[in-house]
């Protein structure tokens, strides 16, 4: 080898040296910001995966499963991330379509003949994709919590012949769990399988998600957690309950970890690819990115600045600090989480909870979309921010001080 090559080889080496000597300081501030996190927050245990393109950059857990027990929160911890699911839904129906089983701009009526609402006039006209987008003018829906899994979907499609639609579907934003049961009792219908089977075979099986289901047969094996309700400063420990079955493609049933969320980020930082294998095409992946209805994002008063958000195929879209973003929160009651991506710069994070931070007090501590805002911001060595915390005064606090009783 003559001067130069060992020069050329030196220089890459240091240039290497430096890379990883950078990655390892923004490494380590972002285990002190989480840890920090995590300290002034009432929340007993969370975990943390971030991506950065084809690779598992940081995963770890913080705290405990359950309050009052010493057994430690870990990215193998199995937990709940609720609508974070819908985006499950959105790719097997993008699986199916691909397949030309689905036509995405069909009627709902096409794969489900008895599908109807008490005025049919609309909701004949409601499409597959109007489930995915939160647009078919279906809102909320009651809860029956049927308890077996296998029909659940089945009765509570069959039970919105009682739903009277208030809105014409297609017009405007509605965010609608409900929508997300009968898209899923469709790829059941049109696959032949359980949702919670096809979901196994077709995207956690070849993601290698071993410890994600829908299937509450499985929760015992893989020792779910059962969180948490919010207390004003603590968390009280929740028992198991009636699950939800009959939502559980809009994420009710969902159970999985931080390291299995860090493969299916992988895929989606890679149009659809994980170790070769191909879930989705990039045109599927671009079609469930791409903004299809707009509704009012964070007011300033929660942290935000004002502007729209967008919602794709399952995934929200919104620009936040001149970065766009595509993400997804999920709320189970006792548990949350929230995910994000950056493609832009090939980032993607997620973060579980054992505690539901829709019901802390937002004044007093980060919100989950803050927290990992700001994961983003200090792996691009930038300072954090407060997006996404309220910048104003709690206007329930009380604004007068007692007496002193002393004097």
């Amino acid at each position: 080898m003559n001067a130069k090559s060992s020069l050329l080889t030196f220089g890459f080496a240091l240039f290497i040296s430096l890379i990883n000597g950078q990655s390892f300081i923004q490494q380590k501030q972002l285990d002190q910001y989480l840890q920090s996190v995590f300290e002034a927050s009432p929340v007993p245990g969370f975990s943390v995966v971030v991506v950065s393109g084809e690779s598992v950059v940081f995963s770890k857990g913080y705290g405990l499963e359950k309050a009052g027990t010493s057994k430690s929160m870990t990215p193998r911890t199995c937990t709940a991330i609720g609508s974070l699911g819908k985006s499950l839904t959105a790719m097997a129906m993008l699986q199916l379509v691909e397949q030309g089983k689905v036509d995405l701009d069909a009627p709902v009526t096409t794969y489900l003949p008895e599908f109807r609402t008490a005025n049919p006039r609309l909701s004949d006209r409601i499409t597959v994709r109007m489930l995915l987008n939160n647009s078919s003018g279906l809102y909320g829906g009651v809860s029956r919590r049927w308890s077996d899994p296998s029909t659940a979907m089945e009765h509570f499609v069959a039970s919105l012949e009682s739903f009277y639609l208030k809105k014409m579907p297609g017009t405007s934003y509605e965010y609608a769990n409900t929508g997300f049961s009968v898209a899923g009792l469709i790829i059941s219908r049109i696959s032949g399988m359980s949702y919670p089977e096809y979901l196994d075979q077709y995207i956690f099986s070849p993601l290698e998600m071993q410890r994600s289901t829908t299937d509450p047969e499985r929760f015992e094996e893989m020792q779910v957690l059962y969180g948490h309700y919010a207390g004003i400063d603590r968390a009280l420990p929740a028992e198991p309950g009636l699950e939800s079955a009959e939502m559980m493609a809009a994420g009710s049933m969902l159970r999985s970890t931080a390291e299995d969320l860090g493969n299916y980020l992988i895929a989606l930082l890679n149009d659809g690819m994980f170790k070769g294998r191909r879930l989705l095409s990039p045109a599927s992946m671009k079609e469930m990115w791409t903004p299809q209805i707009n509704f009012p994002g964070l007011t300033k008063d929660k942290g935000g600045d004002g502007s729209d958000y967008h919602y794709g195929l399952g995934w929200m879209i919104s620009v936040v600090e001149g970065r766009q973003l595509i993400h997804h929160g999920g709320s189970r009651g006792t548990m949350s989480s929230m995910t994000m991506l950056y493609p832009e710069q090939n980032l993607a994070a997620s973060i579980l909870l054992n505690l539901d931070y829709n019901y802390i007090d937002r004044h007093r501590f980060a919100s989950e979309f803050s927290i990992i805002n700001n994961v983003f911001h200090l792996l691009q060595g930038e300072p954090t921010s407060d997006f996404g915390n309220p910048r104003v005064s709690d206007p329930t606090l009380n604004n007068y001080d007692l007496p002193d009783s002393s004097k």
